[in-house]
């Protein structure tokens, strides 16, 4: 007897670390399903709420000390100046181009 699962085909995320715990999941859901044939009488009760909930890796974030370095950076301006160059790239390049 086959159960059939839903299958969502806008899935984006093709990772295979991602794939591997969605089978895990589904293999473990499969184990846990109880199917009745037909005309047979169901026993037990019906479980409400949250039967099998996903399970989430508590991600890993790195610390490390502030150096007077990075205080001294400032962001901010190095950013603007990136921008600036990257808008003045084309006019710069025909400057260039005009002189040679």
């Amino acid at each position: 007897m086959q159960v059939g699962i839903a299958v969502d085909f806008r899935r984006t995320d093709k990772s295979e670390e991602a794939m591997k715990r969605n089978v895990e999941r589904l293999e473990a859901y499969r184990a846990k399903l109880v199917v009745f044939g037909k005309g047979q009488k169901a026993t037990g009760t019906q479980v409400r709420g949250t039967v099998m909930p996903i399970v989430h890796a508590a991600p890993t974030i790195a610390t490390m000390a502030i150096t007077e370095e990075m205080k001294s950076f400032d962001a901010f301006n190095k950013l603007a100046l990136l921008r600036h160059q990257h808008k003045q790239a084309g006019k710069c390049a025909a400057l260039r181009h005009d002189a040679d």
